[in-house]
């Protein structure tokens, strides 16, 4: 009982400092210091170009808006920087004929994580804590059908089956070891994440090759080839799903002056056994030093 009772208290601490950074956010993008923002957004339209072969489905699209702190701030303490990360997922099936058997949902995930960031020399630690809902709560449909209407898309036709709301409450960890000198134009490390929560929880891993030019660190190419273990999945309910997905992703950069521009390739096995094939997609992203 004793022991359990730490544990509760140790994980009640970590909450609350959560918390803290969340409440806090805020007013901290407003404090002096400098930042680096995000945006990202994730299509498998940015694979083809043309709206007419797109295949928008699977995972068909992703907007993040990312905030973190270049220098120590806040509830996370000193050597540590805070990172704020607000974004919105969208699932639909390959097949949206209403009833069709073995297809995935139609689904929305919108989330918020808090974290905080440390580096020890060339390793970089981190934690977060994220609250968020699947379901009609998360502003899918009405995302999807806004877009859809304004590029002049097809209507989706299955939302009437998305899946109901669920809370999204996870916690994760995750480390990155540098192998190479950081002043090195090649760079090469391991990375590894746990992600625990009510929505998924996985386990992953990856091998990183990047060249990095010697203006910038945030100009060059980076190359991550990797597998993830994924346990409870609610994104794929009433699927048989695959314990273990592959994984690669290209990405390039490069930076103006303040603002940083980017473009990447994700590819991955299939992640259910329904699922006839892989999946692709595209991310672009933009970033600015505030």
């Amino acid at each position: 009982m004793g022991g359990g009772g730490k544990v509760k208290s140790r994980w009640a601490g970590h909450v609350m400092r959560a918390a803290a950074a969340m409440s806090l956010v805020p007013g901290s993008l407003g404090a002096q210091g400098q930042w680096r923002i995000d945006l990202r957004v994730d299509n498998d339209l940015f694979v083809e170009f043309s709206p007419t072969r797109s295949s928008d489905h699977e995972y068909t699209h992703g907007t993040a808006l990312t905030a973190e702190s270049l220098d120590s701030w806040g509830p996370c303490g000193d050597g540590r920087r805070l990172l704020v990360d607000l974004s919105q997922r969208l699932f639909t099936p390959r097949d949206e004929t209403p009833g069709a058997p073995g297809q995935r949902s139609d689904a929305g995930w919108l989330r918020l994580q808090a974290g905080c960031v440390s580096r020890t020399g060339p390793s970089r630690g981190s934690i977060r804590f994220t609250l968020g809902v699947v379901g009609p709560l998360s502003g899918g449909e009405q995302a999807q059908r806004a877009v859809h209407r304004l590029l002049h898309f097809r209507e989706p036709r299955r939302w009437a089956e998305q899946l109901p709301n669920r809370a999204d409450v996870a916690v994760g960890v995750g480390h990155r070891l540098l192998l190479t000198p950081p002043s090195a134009p090649v760079g090469l490390w391991l990375e590894g994440d746990i992600d625990a929560g009510t929505v998924r929880s996985s386990v992953r891993g990856a091998a990183a090759f990047s060249l990095r030019s010697g203006g910038h660190p945030d100009t060059g190419l980076a190359l991550r080839v990797g597998a993830s273990a994924v346990g409870n999945d609610y994104l794929l309910q009433g699927l048989a799903t695959r314990r273990l997905l592959g994984w690669a992703s290209l990405d390039g950069s490069l930076v103006m002056h303040r603002v940083v521009l980017s473009y990447g390739l994700t590819t991955r096995t299939r992640s259910y056994e329904e699922e006839p094939g892989g999946f692709i997609f595209g991310t672009i992203g933009v970033g600015f030093y505030w």
